[in-house]
């Protein structure tokens, strides 16, 4: 298993040497990419447990020009969850941009029973979240 997990942390900092752009997720859940690989995380809302909070224009508005200024298209989502403040963003941007796309990262928190009778692992879940990041990044 150590070995599955060594291999897992070289590929994600591939992607983050190789990252050309920050990311925008929906909270800030995955601190520990930036904390980690020091890849470049905006929040849509700071506080990691708030996916239900609106969000303010001039917010929606500082997101979507940062989204533009770096030629990002991907609002990151925390899968099996809402985040109305999130789909708000996602929203504004389309409007101005017909590339922007919800993407999911998993965390890891709220694994479906779908998921678990289909066999998903740490190790297959955070290379979906790899998947991602990689798109996303790029």
């Amino acid at each position: 298993m150590s070995a599955l997990l060594e291999k897992l942390q070289d590929d994600y900092q591939v992607m983050a040497d190789e990252a050309i752009k920050p990311i925008i997720t929906t909270v800030m859940l995955f601190t520990y990419w930036h904390a980690r690989y020091n890849l470049e995380i905006m929040s849509v809302v700071i506080d990691a447990h708030s996916h239900s909070s609106e969000i303010i224009p001039s917010d929606i508005i500082t997101l979507v020009n940062a989204a533009q200024l770096y030629f990002i298209h991907e609002i990151l989502f925390e899968k099996n969850t809402n985040s109305p403040a999130g789909d708000q963003v996602l929203l504004a941007l389309q409007e101005v941009d017909d590339e922007a796309v919800a993407l999911y990262l998993h965390g890891l928190g709220n694994l479906t029973d779908e998921e678990i009778e289909d066999g998903s692992t740490y190790i297959s879940i955070m290379y979906d979240n790899l998947d991602v990041l990689i798109e996303a990044t790029k």
